[in-house]
């Protein structure tokens, strides 16, 4: 009865920080879209007044209309990153309708160099290595989303003597496996087993425990694995383990997906 009581506490417990997550989230969310609203507005005011005066200096006009659209680009892939995540969170699973073939080195790299570091020198502490390139069948949005949150959590102790990051990928003929290495304080070691449980946290302030589970749901919606290795005191390393996007796994999920489409009836 004791064991039974104590398991019934546990899950009030962690519905409980489920919902408060719900709740929370959809708040950060709706602040968030508000100013993204306000400066996708003003990009596109900027973009008609440029436009108008585009007889002068057309070489800069084109200039600064590239980079705003550029901008633009940016504001509209977080928006669909608050989506997904706010979806997630919801429905206890990761939605793979829109998923497709992506180059695994191109969305590292662009997730490498579009990343929010703190300063300019921080952007040479992360190298990035590959044998070849090839596809995976996955979301960009949500890949890059694992990334940023793996660079995010190793950055936190970046004061670190010779901290580093890098980022190899090793196409093999069995799976494509990408590693994420940092030089940081590392994890102890009773507590690597825990830190894809859902609210788990150790070490850091503010941290709502819930980053790592979600790439752990993520890479898993992909069909692959991800693992995390680390020595107290020098390095900690994930690694992300994607089957081939001709594999029989990524097959039989391409089928699921297209027998879900409803056919377009001609008339």
């Amino acid at each position: 009865m004791t064991g039974i009581a104590s398991h019934y506490r546990n899950h009030i417990h962690y519905e409980d920080q489920l919902l408060f997550a719900r709740s929370f989230s959809a708040g950060i969310a709706h602040e968030m879209r508000n100013p993204f609203s306000s400066l996708y507005s003003s990009m596109e005011l900027m973009l008609d007044i440029l436009r108008q005066k585009s007889d002068n200096k057309e070489g800069n006009v084109n200039e600064l209309e590239s980079i705003i659209r550029s901008n633009m680009t940016v504001i509209n892939n977080s928006n669909e990153t608050i989506n997904l995540l706010l979806s997630s969170i919801n429905e206890h699973a990761i939605s793979k309708n829109t998923f497709q073939e992506y180059s695994i080195v191109n969305i590292i790299k662009s997730s490498v160099e579009s990343f929010g570091y703190q300063s300019s020198k921080d952007r040479n502490l992360v190298s990035v290595e590959f044998n070849k390139d090839t596809n995976y069948f996955g979301s960009d949005i949500l890949f890059r989303y694992v990334i940023f949150n793996i660079m995010k959590n190793a950055f936190y102790y970046k004061e670190k003597s010779n901290f580093n990051i890098n980022i190899n990928v090793d196409i093999n003929t069995n799976n494509n496996v990408i590693k994420i290495r940092d030089t940081g304080i590392g994890i102890p070691k009773n507590n690597l087993d825990a830190i894809f449980d859902d609210f788990f946290t150790h070490g850091k302030k503010n941290s709502s425990g819930l980053g790592l589970p979600f790439c752990k749901k993520v890479i898993t919606a992909f069909g692959g694995v991800i693992s995390c290795q680390s020595k107290l005191g020098e390095w900690t390393e994930f690694t992300i383990i994607l089957p081939k996007s001709d594999s029989k796994s990524v097959n039989k999920l391409k089928y699921e997906l297209m027998s879900k489409k409803t056919p377009i009836i001609h008339r």
